[in-house]
């Protein structure tokens, strides 16, 4: 009997997994990203602030699971929304970009090595800007820059990809012009022609809308993904089924709901992730295996529950949920990175009373028990 069991762990592994909850600090964050910034070999944390602070920090990881506040801009006149770390010159150091909507700017951070960065400017003209994502858009091998803004107040909403001319100087191309209410926009391949293409996440019309890059840097619409998402708010792009193409999910804050839109040949269909009490207010969402499964696990982050919350891949893309926080506030960003160092990828969240390391803490059951 003692053999058989073996044998049965040995093919279908127990795991036990835990996240425990560490304030990194108290201010109003409203996104975060993480990345070695000074290259020691641990991943530290960079976060966009709202009003106080309007300012951007980077949190330098220790080693020992604290972390120093550092600056990478405290500019008058800034209204930090959203950031991106990303090596934008190639030189090997992780850069910051900045969507700023109080002076209608992006804005991107050269890394000097030292733990300090130099302000550099993508655009001056971007009203309302509210998100910030950077890959090679084109593949010419450099790295671009896709913006979305809200609109209102007298401007327009508009989606833009800032094309890197190769020198990190940055030309505008429009993806969307017009649209209503855009929250968030996504870069993903979606049609097999290794151009990345644009999903926009557009609150007013419940829609999420898929734009085809061709092969001039121009976009063409494509028929919606999706045109009852109540109030969509977040996207996130990734293999979620692991069939060979990528799938984009998404977050609606009005039906509380986090969602799947599976890619069949460039023809979707939304599947339901969640929607439940830690999903209330659905604003943030990200993807990743978080327990070592070979599956594609999902973070929420629910502003209006203030609740983080994960969502474990069962394997056929059915998911159980759990909760990972008990402390936090007006949940509005959620990021998946190894903090410790242990191989397993954490989670950080930014929220109305700070930004959040939720230690991931994953091991095998097997081992505890003395089986193996």
């Amino acid at each position: 009997m003692k053999l058989l069991l073996f044998l049965l762990f040995a093919i279908n592994p127990l795991f036990a997994q835990t996240f425990t909850e560490h304030q990194i600090d108290s201010s109003l964050a409203v996104d975060v990203a993480a990345g070695d910034l000074n290259g020691d070999g641990y991943n530290d944390i960079v976060a966009a602030y709202a009003a106080p602070d309007n300012d951007v920090k980077w949190f330098e990881n220790n080693k020992d699971g604290t972390f120093t506040t550092r600056t990478v801009t405290n500019k008058a006149g800034l209204g930090p929304r959203s950031v991106a770390v990303v090596d934008v010159d190639g030189d090997n150091k992780l850069d910051v970009v900045l969507a700023s909507d109080v002076d209608s700017s992006v804005y991107w951070y050269k890394n000097n090595g030292s733990g300090s960065f130099t302000e550099q400017t993508v655009s001056t003209n971007a009203s309302t800007v509210n998100s910030v994502h950077a890959t090679d858009m084109d593949n010419d091998g450099d790295i671009d820059i896709l913006t979305s803004a809200f609109g209102g107040f007298g401007s327009t909403a508009k989606v833009i990809f800032f094309k890197n001319n190769g020198s990190e100087s940055f030309s505008e191309n429009i993806v969307s012009n017009g649209t209503s209410f855009v929250l968030d926009a996504n870069a993903v391949e979606l049609t097999g022609d290794n151009l990345k293409d644009v999903v926009v996440a557009e609150t007013q019309t419940d829609t999420l809308r898929f734009f085809k890059q061709n092969a001039n840097s121009t976009f063409t619409e494509q028929t919606p993904i999706m045109t009852n998402a109540d109030g969509i708010t977040g996207l996130f792009s990734i293999d979620l089924d692991k069939d060979g193409d990528m799938d984009v999910l998404s977050a609606s804050q009005n039906d509380n709901s986090a969602r799947w839109h599976k890619n069949t040949n460039s023809n979707f269909s939304n599947l339901l992730i969640a929607s439940n009490s830690d999903t209330t207010g659905a604003y943030g969402i990200f993807a990743a295996d978080f327990n070592f499964d070979g599956d594609v696990d999902v973070l929420v982050a629910a502003y209006t529950a203030g609740t983080i919350s994960y969502h474990s891949n069962n394997g056929s893309q059915s998911f159980s949920s759990m909760r990972l926080n008990g402390n936090t506030t007006g949940a509005a960003s959620v990021f998946g990175m190894d903090l410790d160092n242990n191989g397993s990828l954490d989670v950080i969240s930014a929220t109305e009373n700070g930004v959040w390391w939720h230690e991931n803490s994953i091991s095998d059951i097997i081992f505890k028990n003395g089986f193996k």
